[in-house]
């Protein structure tokens, strides 16, 4: 069973190949990567990535029209021969990580748990906060954050999730979920393995969870979009790969560093893991082009602190700590008062 993955990246040098190498140890065989605008080291990890037979690199120019760098990327990416002759395939971002609850080691350990006929699995978010660290530590990201936001949080944002989905049971690829067919809608599960209702797998508009009682029994989705305080500032800099208009600020941080519970579940998975991310590093041209990366990014911290308005949000950062989880009953006012004003739109 051939599974690949699709992604884009701007200047991801310092987390990509502990990425690559997590995914590859669970059965990943190839990565289509989208770059664009990079100069922190990204296409020139990709390109050696690429020569070694890893990775299919695509450099991007910026998009031109109105989709964003990530809807066009799809677009490219879905005549790619790698794809084409792909049993399976999930489409996730560098600070998505895949985690397969024991005993599954495998990506194919977990589709053929599955009810037969599965064609996708919605795999929920779990947002992972700063851990405390204010400055970049010198760990994977698996390692430096176990903290993470309640299971249940009473936030729809922590209910998002992305795909791993049968490759011919869909018409086209899409950023959370790829779009069904309409002769022949295909069986969707969550992360417990229960189907989801017909209604879910007809509506692509629905990328969200929220209100389902499913969970992440088998597989979740770690989502580490902050790491540390340090870390966020150049995150900043970079932007979103679908809302590169987006200000990435104090309300992006707040609505995601929840450091409520402890989660290392992932851990299992980290010594194979890092089998890989050894050999990559075994690679001459790879180890220095990381290490510059991330001499690159620490002086790209302190450039930005050389602006008053970055010194005051890094310090309104720190100031924040963390977030509490919403309360039911105020989370249930918020999303009323959202629904009033869309209804009155």
């Amino acid at each position: 069973m051939r599974v690949i993955a699709i992604t884009t990246m701007r200047n991801e040098a310092p987390h990509c190949l502990e990425w690559f190498a997590h995914h590859q140890s669970i059965g990943i065989e190839h990565f289509i990567v989208y770059s664009n605008d990079c100069d922190d080291g990204t296409t020139e990890i990709l390109d050696r990535l690429q020569s070694i037979g890893l990775v299919s690199h695509i450099p991007q120019p910026a998009p031109k029209g109105r989709k964003s760098i990530q809807w066009q990327a799809l677009k490219h990416a879905q005549s790619h021969p790698k794809l084409a002759s792909a049993d399976w395939a999930t489409v996730i971002d560098c600070d998505e990580f895949i985690n397969l609850r024991a005993p599954f080691e495998t990506i194919q350990d977990l589709i053929s748990a599955f009810p037969e006929g599965s064609d996708a699995i919605a795999m929920r978010w779990r947002l992972f906060g700063n851990n405390g660290h204010i400055s970049a530590p010198m760990l994977t990201t698996t390692q430096a954050y176990t903290s993470a936001a309640p299971e249940r949080i009473n936030l729809p944002l922590a209910h998002f999730f992305k795909s791993l989905f049968r490759v011919k049971a869909f018409r086209q690829l899409g950023i959370h979920r790829p779009k069904h067919r309409k002769s022949k809608p295909a069986q969707w599960v969550d992360g417990d393995g229960s189907i989801l209702p017909k209604e879910f797998a007809t509506d692509d508009d629905r990328i969200n969870l929220f209100g389902y009682p499913g969970g992440s029994a088998l597989v979740q989705l770690n989502h580490y979009s902050i790491r540390s305080t340090q870390n966020f500032i150049t995150k900043r800099a970079r932007g979103l790969p679908n809302k590169r208009s987006r200000e990435i600020g104090l309300e992006y941080w707040v609505e995601r560093n929840f450091n409520t519970e402890e989660e290392s579940s992932i851990s299992r998975l980290n010594k194979t893991s890092q089998k890989h991310l050894t050999t990559l590093l075994a690679d001459n041209m790879l180890s220095q082009l990381h290490s510059d990366a991330i001499n690159w990014h620490q002086r790209s911290f302190e450039h930005a602190m050389q602006n008053a308005d970055l010194v005051q949000l890094f310090w309104h950062l720190t100031l924040a700590d963390q977030s509490t989880p919403p309360q039911p009953n105020l989370a249930r006012a918020h999303l009323s008062r959202l629904r009033s004003l869309n209804s009155s739109a």
